[in-house]
């Protein structure tokens, strides 16, 4: 099972991205599903059960390191090429260094039990499109997400899902079901957060 680390935006906050992104002229943008959009913080690949019980208990902890964290989505960006794109994403403002350092502190935690996590780099940004097979034309998406500006939200807790997909690759979309929930309870700020994480 694909196990990921995510935060998930309100109903409100989907709502509004929703209606910004049914407001794009007809094209072929392969859309995700909103039951995918999260801002994922971890990708752990595929896990046995096993694992899965290391990587959730060890990860208990980490909500009583972590503030809320004030978020925003934001404009929108293709990859690799606006008119080859492979994923359209909306960007995120606001609290991203704290959002970046929360994203660091997952390896940290994980890798003392020999669990290696994907190491791309992290984008503060939530795709909202994905091409399954063929690469696709984002332009349409992107002049009409260019200036979006969505409302703040907070985020008050880290998710771990596993991802129920549908499609033989897990591309074609799905949803994403809990595994375990970590709230956020910290007051400090979060870049201290891989400081005081338990040795």
């Amino acid at each position: 099972m694909r196990i990921y680390a995510v935060l998930t935006p309100s109903d409100e906050v989907l709502d509004d991205l929703g209606q910004a992104v049914a407001a794009v002229p007809a094209s072929r943008i392969p859309w995700t599903d909103r039951a995918m959009w999260s801002v994922t913080l971890a990708r752990f690949g595929n896990q046995g059960l096993p694992e899965l019980t290391i990587i959730r208990d060890t990860l208990s902890e980490i909500g009583s390191y972590c503030p809320h964290l004030n978020l925003r989505f934001t404009g929108a960006d293709a990859v690799p090429d606006d008119r080859r794109a492979e994923e359209l994403s909306v960007g995120i403002t606001g609290d991203v260094d704290g959002l970046a350092s929360l994203v660091r502190a997952i390896p940290s935690m994980v890798q003392r039990h020999g669990l290696l996590l994907d190491r791309r780099s992290f984008q503060p940004v939530m795709p909202v499109a994905h091409a399954s097979q063929d690469l696709f034309d984002a332009t349409p998406g992107l002049d009409a997400l260019h200036s979006y500006e969505g409302p703040y939200w907070t985020s008050v807790e880290m998710r771990l899902v596993r991802l129920i997909p549908r499609g033989h690759d897990g591309r074609g979309g799905g949803e994403l079901e809990d595994v375990a929930r970590y709230p956020f309870t910290a007051s400090e700020p979060t870049d201290q957060a891989e400081s005081h994480q338990p040795r």
